[in-house]
C-alpha cells in the first residue's frame, strides 16, 4: 500500500481546497522518464477502472495499479526544508531530514 504522511496530506488538501478542488481526488503516479522513473501528482474528478482508491488523513487518493507496483510500501512525506519526498514509512518516522 502507498501511504501519505499526515503533514503531506494536510498541505495537499489545503492547497486543493484553496484552488476549489476540495472534492477532487489526488492522483499519485510513476512514469518512465529520461533519468528513470518520475513521480507525479495531479487532481482527478473520478477514479479510473484500474485505480486503487484510499482515503488518508481526509485526502482521497488514487494510484493506478501499474504505479502501485513501484509505490507499494512507500510513503509520501513533506518537510519544510526539503519539500515532498518518497521513502519507506519507517524513514518518515525518524528525525532525519533526508527521509
Amino acid at each position: 500500500m502507498f501511504t501519505i504522511a499526515a503533514a503531506a496530506a494536510r498541505l495537499i488538501k489545503a492547497q486543493m481546497d484553496a484552488e476549489g478542488e476540495g472534492e477532487m481526488y489526488l492522483r499519485v503516479f510513476v512514469r518512465p522518464g529520461a533519468d528513470g522513473m518520475q513521480f507525479g501528482m495531479s487532481s482527478e474528478e473520478q477514479p479510473g477502472k484500474n485505480d486503487e482508491v484510499s482515503e488518508q488523513h481526509g485526502l482521497k487518493v488514487l494510484v493506478d495499479k501499474l504505479s502501485l507496483r513501484t509505490l507499494n510500501g512507500v510513503e509520501l512525506s513533506y518537510a519544510e526544508e526539503g519539500g515532498f519526498s518518497l521513502g519507506k514509512p519507517a524513514e518518515a518516522d525518524s528525525d532525519s531530514a533526508d527521509a
